[in-house]
């Protein structure tokens, strides 16, 4: 109850906000313009100017596509993904051991899981939280250290730019892994440890250090200590695991919380590099609704095409270790897709995998349904006939309008659920279809 007081809270406090930023908005003319023009049902005037601004949001936080920064932030995401699916799986049926590790304490009451899993869900936002300003914190000191070093700023000769190279890279890494590592050993194990077992528990300190240290070398800009990053985090799973003995776990874990993110992540890299180039084009030549069409075809083709190139990939890798050192093969890959199919809550891993590379389209195709259904929705269409009217709108005209346009969205995601859910279940049902008949 107390959870469901604090979400339903939390939910008002929300809504009341958005209402009080739309009033805020119907009230200035520049941006009552904005809401006209986005709100104004005339055929994709409104889809295309809010893609405008999601491509300036995704350059902003992904920057340029095909760059070493996106491919640092999807590898950051990677690393979220089969986590955040295993603690779900745990916290709705109490599964306490996706893919054969027991990784999570036993709980029958579904009460406690929720509290125990919004408490670890609320150290990992904390550790990300520190992550981010990590990256804050270590450019100021690059930006310190290049003031001493830089040739540029010293004289000639003061130290060659090589080493000044390397300087500035210690530096960063440094301060960032020092920033990191501190609070994010302590969240991130405390929280760990409020659902997961003994011994993840037990090395959440340990991983959360190394952690801080490969977000510190993936913030500093290359791809190549990224890497060295991504060595760094199993040297920790290895500690935590293999140092007791468990060289089986540490195997598995090996595979599904670093190699597996690893190769998720460059295909999340790909799908998202050509989905966005897919909506700069649309967003530059403004096609019409067969040219829309053919877009979300295509993009969702190229989608499954770097779904596949991971399954194959997987399965390759798995197949070449098999030959190396069959003795530490985790499992063998037709055994966990047998059991996969067997038992949904198993494959978790996979089933967010593949939802994660899909996730560009997907996302594309349900944002522009719902934008397409709340420029339709009568609240909507009254509210823009409202700032057409009066210039300027009254406070009491600006309240109005705001309520209308936030229904207009409730009911365009109500309208466009009812539009894509349907579909979305006749894709499940035949990718269902599909497993069994590989299964056969």
């Amino acid at each position: 109850m107390l959870t469901l007081g604090l979400f339903s809270g939390l939910c008002v406090a929300l809504w009341s906000g958005w209402g009080r930023r739309l009033e805020h908005y119907a009230a200035d003319p520049e941006y009552r313009a904005r809401l006209i023009a986005d709100h104004e049902c005339r055929a994709a005037s409104g889809y295309f100017n809010t893609l405008d601004r999601v491509l300036d949001w995704a350059q902003r936080f992904y920057v340029p596509p095909l760059s070493q920064r996106a491919l640092g932030r999807c590898l950051t995401l990677a690393f979220v993904y089969p986590i955040a699916a295993s603690l779900l799986a745990w916290v709705l049926v109490n599964h306490t051991a996706p893919g054969g590790v027991p990784l999570f304490h036993d709980v029958p009451d579904w009460t406690e899981r929720l509290w125990r899993g919004g408490l670890a869900l609320a150290g990992f936002v904390t550790a990300g939280w520190i992550f981010a300003k990590a990256e804050r914190f270590a450019h100021l000191v690059h930006d310190g250290v290049v003031q001493v070093v830089d040739p540029d700023t010293r004289g000639t000769g003061f130290v060659s730019k090589a080493i000044a190279r390397v300087i500035e890279l210690l530096a960063v890494s440094a301060a960032g892994a020092g920033a990191v590592a501190f609070g994010g050993a302590v969240v991130f194990g405390a929280a760990a440890a409020s659902a997961f077992s003994g011994a993840v528990a037990a090395g959440a300190g340990v991983v959360a250090m190394v952690f801080g240290f490969c977000f510190a070398l993936v913030f500093a800009g290359t791809v190549a200590v990224g890497v060295a990053a991504v060595g760094a985090f199993i040297v920790a799973v290895t500690f935590a695991f293999g140092g007791a003995g468990n060289i089986e776990i540490a195997a598995i874990l090996l595979f599904f919380y670093v190699l597996l993110p690893v190769a998720n992540s460059v295909a999340d890299f790909l799908s998202l590099a050509i989905t966005r180039g897919f909506l700069t084009h649309m967003s530059t030549t403004r096609p019409g609704h067969l040219g829309l069409f053919l877009h979300f075809v295509v993009d969702l083709l190229a989608g499954l095409a770097c779904l596949a190139a991971l399954l194959t990939g997987m399965v390759l890798l798995l197949e070449v270790w098999a030959v190396l050192h069959p003795a530490s093969l985790p499992f063998d890959w037709r055994s966990y897709w047998a059991t996969a199919r067997a038992d949904s809550w198993q494959g978790i891993t996979l089933w967010a995998m593949a939802f994660t590379t899909l996730l560009p389209t997907l996302v594309h195709v349900v944002w522009a349904l719902t934008v397409w259904q709340t420029q339709k929705s009568d609240y909507t269409r009254r509210a823009v006939a409202m700032m057409h009217e009066t210039d300027p709108p009254s406070a009491a005209r600006c309240i109005e309008i705001a309520d209308l346009l936030r229904w207009g969205k409730v009911s365009g995601v109500l309208r466009a659920t009812i539009g894509w859910v349907p579909v979305f279940l006749v894709l499940l049902a035949l990718m269902f279809g599909l497993t069994q008949l590989l299964g056969a």
